[in-house]
């Protein structure tokens, strides 16, 4: 949120956001790479700080790039790229830790530049390309009209992201933070799931999360592709959200009545294609519920926490369920969760 906020003072006054994109992936490269060659604990951790930081400002700025470059008609199917873009990251980065974990002073070392040379790309494929509207300039009206914004939200605010007063953003925050804490809930605890409640080997326990996650990258692969362009088409973000939001329940059913591997199987293929058709859409409709022009990297960077935060919980929640209710009562409280997210959603009134 903090990078976001100075990358926005940055574009105020510079009218581009590429020095902060430049910078904060060089930053976050190089003390990546300085965990190589450090060895005591108060380096590691100034490295990891250093890199969260770096990362931060680079992620808080190239995120305010979607509403200023992308025309409102294809938010849907640019949100649904940038989706197939963070399922294909998981999935090198989980392949490229595989084939380092036995040299992992040699990963330390390349696995951070893809991350300075995407900031490069992006800088040049930007070059020459014109924002939808000036830096710190309210939009035309009609822009206004298209994005579902009223008009007396297009202005320039500045200001800590806790005097946001627009109610439609607190509600999708509110509805992003809940879908994502329960979903991630059910997800990282499927292990213990598989080994305590259901009592399979370690072994067995491994071939069944290596096929759950083949199943829920394929179906989130396919709802992204599929809802993305649809939102576009129908002027539709809610019922696709919402509807993420409904499938994890749904999907929790089985686990709740009759815990089997093939309830694991249908929780993992309906979160999956919950996730998909969540999270192609859910960028532009947080896009679309920006209250203010100055502000895009601020105010999105707030919506992100509403992931990162519920996804650090999200283990000790599902630990506390555990403990209280059972397993099978974990997967009633993802499906409460998730309910209560989708009911968020008819809060925001001023988007469809």
């Amino acid at each position: 949120m903090t990078g976001g906020a100075l990358s926005d003072r940055v574009h105020a006054r510079l009218g581009t956001r590429a020095p902060l994109i430049l910078g904060g992936a060089l930053v976050a490269t190089l003390a990546f790479a300085g965990t190589a060659v450090v060895h005591s604990p108060a380096g590691l951790i100034a490295a990891a700080a250093l890199y969260q930081v770096g990362l931060g400002v680079m992620l808080g700025s190239v995120s305010a790039l979607l509403p200023e470059y992308v025309r409102s008609e294809m938010l849907g199917r640019v949100s649904a790229a940038m989706g197939v873009g963070v399922l294909l990251g998981q999935v090198l980065g989980g392949v490229s830790g595989g084939l380092l974990v036995t040299n992992v002073r040699t990963g330390f070392l390349i696995l951070p530049w893809p991350l300075l040379i995407s900031a490069l790309m992006v800088l040049g494929l930007l070059r020459g390309l014109r924002t939808s509207h000036a830096p710190g300039a309210a939009p035309e009206p009609d822009e206004a009209a298209t994005s579902g914004a009223p008009e007396a939200d297009a202005v320039t605010v500045r200001g800590p992201w806790w005097r946001i007063g627009d109610a439609t953003f607190w509600w999708i925050f509110i509805a992003r933070a809940l879908f994502i804490l329960g979903l991630y809930m059910a997800t990282q605890y499927l292990l213990f799931t598989l080994t305590d409640h259901l009592h399979l080997s370690s072994a067995r326990a491994g071939q069944i999360l290596s096929i759950s996650s083949v199943l829920f990258a394929v179906t989130s692969t396919v709802f992204i592709l599929v809802s993305g362009s649809l939102s576009d088409r129908l002027k539709r973000r809610k019922p696709f959200v919402a509807g993420g939001s409904l499938l994890v329940t749904v999907g929790s059913v089985p686990m709740l009545l009759h815990p089997s591997v093939i309830g694991i199987f249908a929780f993992v293929v309906l979160g999956g294609a919950a996730f998909g058709a969540y999270i192609a859409v859910d960028q532009a409709l947080m896009v679309d519920a920006l209250p203010t022009v100055g502000n895009n990297a601020r105010d999105l960077g707030v919506l992100g926490a509403a992931t990162s935060l519920p996804g650090a919980f999200a283990p000790a929640a599902a630990g506390l369920a555990v403990t209280s209710v059972g397993y099978s009562g974990l997967f009633a409280v993802v499906a409460v969760i998730e309910i209560l997210g989708a009911v968020c959603l008819l809060g925001v009134r001023r988007l469809k």
